[in-house]
């Protein structure tokens, strides 16, 4: 089980889900914050609940953030290889208006129209030894 220390936040502007440095989601609500939570393990490691993509067997870890956003990256490093997986919670395009500049008509995206797609994606992406630098 993972420290609250060890808990990387991911979301998407109107819920969120706690990442363990181990790669397993421990906490996360939907479709809003104040919704029931689906995954509880940072609570209750018995009964509550968790979902992960982690190598079999030992390895070591590190993770970091895709350059600003709120994409989370976690590369496992084995005896035989590495496994990168990424994790977010998606927000949906904005809507496109249209505004008139100089007599054209000119689409521009709403950016106070982000909305939530409710969605928790955790995409693995192997790759073999001599391809780690």
């Amino acid at each position: 089980m993972n420290r609250i220390g060890d808990y990387a936040l991911i979301g998407d502007c109107h819920s969120a889900a706690l990442v363990g440095r181990d790669g397993s989601v421990d906490w996360a609500c939907f479709p809003r914050f104040d919704s029931p939570a689906v995954f509880a393990r940072v609570l209750d490691e018995g009964r509550g609940g968790f979902f992960g993509i982690t190598p079999h067997g030992p390895s070591e870890s590190s993770r970091a953030y895709v350059d600003d956003t709120n994409v989370l990256v976690t590369t496992f490093h084995t005896s035989t290889g590495a496994i990168e997986v990424t994790d977010c919670m998606p927000v949906s395009r904005p809507d496109v208006v249209d505004v008139i500049v100089r007599d054209q008509v000119v689409a521009q995206p709403a950016l106070q129209r982000v909305g939530p797609v409710h969605d928790l994606v955790s995409r693995p992406l192997e790759f073999l030894r001599h391809m780690i630098k």
